[in-house]
């Protein structure tokens, strides 16, 4: 299952929904890939929607013009279809043979919305979504790759007049700073101290949980000290019922000798 292909606290209560629906964050409650979704066929030649002819991103367009395009959106929760992922030949793994097809998308998005008349609404929407899928590529790239495309992101993302308070959270704040204000050469400096960072927060954590799992299991130890003890004491209590129980039956045969005694005198 990938829980994350749909963030639904940006989707509405509703069973049916249209995706103006959508209030805020509209480009980052799906992941744009088609394979988890399903379109009418009358639905795409009614809007002239196809793919573009990319080698890598060439699902994102027509994926998101397709679900602006919609009236009527409904989410089957149900797992339907297998994916491989990580395989090292794939597009998505090569995608440095391929680098700008991720802008050629987003200029195919950006005019769409522009065409129809959606821009005003999907402003914020879009500028955050934009620093996010470029801040991603730029991190799963290397090399000649990586330098050329930081520079067209750079031109790319200067071409809008996006301002601070245009973004959702700090992150994303933060990698429109590094994207906007940074060389290429500072970005990586800037990333290997991110992973240097995480690596070491993931390292606390792991010592975290090392900590409370000992905690845990000498918890536990003393459960079980605990459960033996109380099962001796049953036990011993058990062995008390038994000589009191056989006290008893004496003390029974006892009084039924004595009885017989005192009746045969009589």
């Amino acid at each position: 299952p990938m829980p994350d292909s749909i963030r639904k606290d940006l989707l509405p209560e509703k069973a049916v929904f249209s995706p103006g629906d959508i209030e805020r964050d509209f480009f980052r409650a799906f992941i744009w890939w088609p394979w988890d979704k399903l379109f009418r066929r009358e639905f795409i030649i009614q809007h002239s929607l196809s793919y573009q002819d990319l080698r890598t991103s060439n699902d994102l367009f027509f994926v998101c013009a397709s679900m602006l395009s919609a009236e009527k959106v409904t989410i089957l929760d149900e797992i339907l279809i297998a994916h491989t992922i990580n395989r090292k030949t794939s597009l998505s793994s090569t995608r440095s043979v391929s680098y700008h097809c991720a802008l050629d998308a987003l200029v195919a998005l950006r005019d769409f919305l522009f065409k129809n008349g959606m821009m005003q609404k999907r402003q914020r929407d879009f500028y955050n979504y934009i620093v996010v899928f470029l801040e991603w590529h730029l991190n799963t790239l290397s090399g000649e790759a990586f330098n050329k495309l930081f520079q067209d992101v750079k031109l790319f993302i200067s071409s809008f007049d996006i301002n601070n308070e245009d973004f959702y959270d700090e992150f994303i704040l933060s990698a429109y700073r590094r994207i906007a204000d940074m060389s290429a050469e500072e970005y990586l400096f800037s990333l290997k101290d991110r992973v240097l960072n995480e690596l070491e927060d993931a390292q606390r954590n792991i010592l975290t949980l090392q900590n409370e799992v000992e905690e845990i299991k000498q918890q536990l130890q003393q459960k079980d000290e605990m459960i033996a003890s109380m099962n001796r004491e049953n036990l011993a209590i058990k062995a008390d019922d038994k000589i009191l129980e056989n006290y008893n039956e004496e003390l029974k045969t006892v009084q039924t000798k004595f009885l017989k005694l005192l009746s045969s005198k009589d």
